[in-house]
């Protein structure tokens, strides 16, 4: 019980984290979501979507190998696979799975944010 509460925290966080964002900029915000397992990043998701308002969300596209969001004001979300294969996607901000090795989110999941126009302290957050 006591994990799963630390998870709604978690994506409370990091909605206010989205609703600080300038209103000026109209651009959309390209969010990548990392953990341990797909199971687990889908999971995780899962709990962001059921934050959301219905009338906010506008695609849901999910299958065996993709999951994705994609909001009516232009944001998405997608689970990525921590592989070293992930690379290519370009985004915003990261949301990674706690379990992630230091190493690997310096290596692999950094470069992702080569072009975020976010604060540096929005651009990652941590999940359990």
């Amino acid at each position: 019980m006591q994990k799963v509460d630390r998870n709604k925290e978690l994506r409370q966080k990091a909605l206010k984290a989205l609703s600080s964002i300038s209103k000026d900029d109209k651009s959309p915000i390209r969010n990548l979501v990392f953990a341990t397992t797909i199971e687990k990043a889908n999971e995780y998701l899962n709990g962001m979507i059921s934050e959301f308002k219905y009338k906010e969300i506008k695609i849901i596209q999910r299958n065996e190998n993709e999951f994705k969001v994609e909001m009516v004001n232009g944001d998405t979300y997608r689970v990525v696979p921590a592989t070293d294969g992930c690379n290519g996607h370009r985004c915003d901000r990261v949301f990674v799975d706690s379990a992630i090795s230091l190493d690997f989110l310096n290596q692999t999941i950094k470069p992702h944010l080569c072009s975020s126009r976010l604060p540096k302290e929005e651009q990652i957050v941590y999940f359990d």
